[in-house]
């Protein structure tokens, strides 16, 4: 661990480095050797990530419905879940994030039922204990009709009727 004391800079005043260096840069961050080393620490760092998704689980579900709350909870779960590989957790948060921005957008409340199946199958995917008892592709797909049927709805509030009876 390191003694240095950390320098802070005012915002505009950042140092500027060089075209060239910026090239460089670039060239460094898009090489193999980059793209297989932060792979490998990536992979190292799954079970940190996979327990810190769990840790946000209790968050989850204690934000009920409340759009902005669930929403800034999902939006961290989202991220922490797909670099754990927890895919089914991920591509949940994700969709839950689509619909709770576009109905905080149009200012229209959340339906909490569409939250509560969300938060419910992010949690049941993350705590599974082995990649066959996670949530397949069969909920994430039904689950992603809902939510389109959702913003359809919040777009266009008569395309509601349109889904009756399906």
């Amino acid at each position: 661990m390191s003694n240095a004391k950390a320098e802070f800079i005012q915002p505009g005043t950042y140092p500027v480095i060089s075209d060239e260096a910026a090239r460089g840069l670039r060239k460094a961050l898009k090489s193999t050797a980059v793209s297989m080393a932060a792979t490998r620490a990536l992979a190292e760092c799954i079970p940190e990530m996979r327990e810190a998704v769990l840790a946000e689980l209790p968050r989850l579900e204690a934000a009920g419905s409340d759009a902005a709350a669930v929403y800034a909870v999902a939006h961290e779960v989202r991220g922490l879940a797909g670099n754990a590989r927890l895919a089914a957790s991920a591509k949940i948060a994700s969709m839950l994030c689509l619909y709770l921005d576009a109905v905080m957008r149009a200012e229209q409340p959340a339906d909490a039922l569409v939250i509560k199946l969300c938060t419910s199958a992010i949690g049941r995917s993350a705590r599974a204990l082995d990649e066959e008892s996670r949530l397949g592709l069969h909920v994430v797909k039904e689950l992603g009709v809902l939510v389109s049927r959702k913003l359809a709805e919040i777009s266009d509030p008569s395309a509601a009727s349109d889904f009756i009876g399906r």
